[in-house]
């Protein structure tokens, strides 16, 4: 299968996104389970995504022919709160300026990698 210069940053896209909805998702139930039972105060979305990014990383580092990208880092301001201009109202969904930032670091790794 080959593709294109263009269909590789859009599949990295589709990725990403797809683990960006994942992350709300799954570090949800995963760090709900993790400290079920701990007495300590429930863990903020924020904490739950950066847990999970966690998770996903240390799995990928046992998984061949795979690199993890951190993207959601970058979009955490220095309060360590999700930087407003990067998302919509919902604190979760991409604004178009996170959209413009998600694929400029998805495009200088991919650059990388396939422009070493």
């Amino acid at each position: 299968m080959s593709f294109k210069a263009g269909n590789h940053l859009r599949f990295a896209e589709a990725l990403v996104a797809i683990s960006i909805y994942a992350n709300a998702f799954a570090a949800n139930a995963q760090v709900a389970a993790d400290t079920s039972g701990s007495g300590s105060a429930t863990p903020s979305l924020n904490d739950k995504i950066l847990r999970f990014n966690q998770m996903v990383q240390a799995f990928l580092q046992n998984q061949p022919a795979t690199e993890y990208i951190d993207i959601y880092t970058a979009m955490i301001g220095p309060d360590q709160k999700p930087n407003p201009a990067l998302f919509v109202q919902d604190q979760i969904h991409l604004s178009g300026l996170g959209y413009q930032m998600l694929r400029q670091d998805v495009s200088t790794f991919l650059s990388s990698k396939l422009h070493p």
